[in-house]
Formats: structure tokens, C-alpha cells, sequence
């Protein structure tokens, strides 16, 4: 019965994986622009101060450095309520995926050598301590996969050697599409990682519903989250739900009211709200 908000801060740094989509300038204009970053945050700032929600932001390096005012005032105006983390430092990509903005149009992306993750990581990281005075303790990896990072050891360890506390990976079916299943988080013990935990982004990505269903459909969008949020609160889960700051635009969130009426409605059946690392922390004491 656990809500958890996050947001993946990404416009502006998005367009290079975007290029092998058809069409994707016209498509994806609110990733390609920082107006969209900041025109989000305006968006978030007002809801989570509103309703006292807690929410995570996974920014990438380049998109902080693009728009460092708008995550600052954030984090000033929101204080304890905004979890700020990393999302690559140029939205790279950790394990091969196959991408589906159209149906029947699949894009793969090979992920890059591994030094060029390891930078990534420190990069983004140095970024979000350079201008937002944080030391990273979390990661969502861009994509996200089926099964999370699983067996990778070797990134996780890199992982660790960071400072990473947390993860969120798992993202996709064994398909390797949507809808994710209803995996609850747990940590990487398995792999020798007690510590890392792994919070799992489970059924849709805001933006690949809207690519499969409509981006003017938002009252379908709404009773899916609707519906989801029955289940987990009728099955005693957790919902690590994403969002992305260009698709809150796109989205047209000023009038449509998707997240808002969402917490309106988590808050109504007393869901519990929390931010992707004070829940980490829980996994941890659970385990």
C-alpha cells in the first residue's frame, strides 16, 4: 500500500537515443528543449507543496548543468519532501534494450563498454554534488530493464564504489516491454550486495503508455493509475511510479491533472507516500 513518486529529469539529453525513432523531432519536442525541465518543476514544485508529498527526481548530469536553477529552487522550496539522484550523466543506457515508441516500430540499443558507464556515474555524480551540494545515493539507470541488474556484478559493484545505496533497474517484461510486473523491492544479497537495494519501476512509464495509446487520452491514463493503485493497496504492495519531465508537458499537466488527481486519490485510501531513498531504507530494515 505504497506510493512511490519519481520523476526522471531528462530533457535536453534524451536526443541522441531518439534519433533512430521515426519521426522524432516531431514527436519528442518536449524532450529535446531544458523548457521543459523547468516548466516541470514549476509543475511538481506546486503539487508536492500543495498535498506535502514526497517525491524522487533522477536527473541527468547534462540536464542539471543545462537547467541548474530550476533543480536548485526545488530542492530550496520543497526541503525534506525532494529526493534529488542521478539518472546517468548523459542518459546511457546499462543493458541492451529494445525500444517501441509506435507499435510495430522497435529500436535496439546496444549498451556502451563499461568504462564509459563507470564515467557516467562519476560524472553525474560530481555534477549533482558541484551545483546541488548532494552526495549520490541513488541511481535510476535509463530504459530499465527485465530483471533489473541482475548477475551484473560488475556494475554493481561500480555501483557500490560510488556510493550508491539504491537502484531502480527493473523496468520492463520479459519481453522486454510494458507492463513491468508487480515485483515488490528487494536487495542485491544475491549477487553480494546486501546493502544495494533495488526498487523496481513496475507497470508503465508514463511516456510509453501515452506513445501506445494516445498522448490526448489522459482519462485513459488516469483510470489505468486508477486501477493499479486498487490493486496494490488490495494487495499490499509498492508502486514506484514513473514519470518523465517532458512527458508532464506533453502531457499537458496544467489542465489534465493526471499526477494531482492521482495523489488526491492515493490520499483518499490513506496510501502511504514516500521518497525512493527513505523507502530504500525500509527494504533495509525489513531484510
Amino acid at each position: 500500500m505504497t506510493l512511490l513518486l519519481s520523476y526522471d529529469v531528462e530533457a535536453a539529453s534524451v536526443g541522441e537515443g531518439l534519433v533512430p525513432v521515426k519521426n522524432a523531432g516531431e514527436k519528442y519536442s518536449d524532450a529535446l528543449t531544458p523548457a521543459s525541465t523547468v516548466q516541470a518543476l514549476d509543475i511538481l514544485t506546486e503539487i508536492h507543496s500543495k498535498y506535502e508529498i514526497p517525491l524522487t527526481l533522477f536527473c541527468t548530469g547534462k540536464t542539471l548543468l543545462q537547467s541548474p536553477d530550476a533543480l536548485i529552487d526545488i530542492k530550496n522550496n520543497l526541503g525534506k519532501l525532494v529526493d534529488i539522484q542521478q539518472h546517468t550523466y548523459s542518459h546511457v543506457i546499462f543493458k541492451d534494450v529494445v525500444y517501441e515508441s509506435t507499435p510495430g516500430e522497435k529500436n535496439f540499443y546496444e549498451a556502451p563498454p563499461f568504462e564509459l558507464l563507470d564515467a557516467e556515474v562519476r560524472y553525474a555524480s560530481d555534477v549533482l554534488k558541484k551545483i546541488l551540494n548532494i552526495d549520490c545515493k541513488g541511481i535510476r539507470t535509463p530504459y530499465c530493464y527485465y530483471q533489473g541488474l541482475r548477475g551484473e556484478t560488475k556494475i554493481l559493484s561500480m555501483l557500490e564504489k560510488y556510493g550508491i545505496e539504491y537502484v531502480s533497474s527493473f523496468g520492463r517484461n520479459k519481453e522486454g516491454s510494458h507492463p513491468t510486473p508487480w515485483i515488490n523491492p528487494y536487495t542485491y544479497a544475491d549477487e553480494g550486495f546486501p546493502n544495494l537495494v533495488e526498487l523496481p519501476a513496475q507497470n508503465w512509464f508514463d511516456c510509453l503508455w501515452y506513445d501506445l495509446n494516445g498522448w490526448n487520452n489522459q482519462q485513459g491514463y488516469k483510470k489505468l493509475i486508477k486501477s493499479n493503485i486498487d490493486y496494490i493497496h488490495s494487495n499490499n504492495l509498492v508502486w514506484n511510479m514513473i514519470f518523465h519531465d517532458w512527458s508532464i508537458i506533453k502531457a499537458q499537466e496544467r489542465k489534465s491533472k493526471v499526477i494531482e488527481d492521482l495523489i488526491i486519490f492515493g490520499k483518499s485510501i490513506d496510501e502511504n507516500f514516500y521518497s525512493n531513498y527513505n523507502y530504500s531504507k525500509i527494504v533495509l530494515k525489513k531484510t
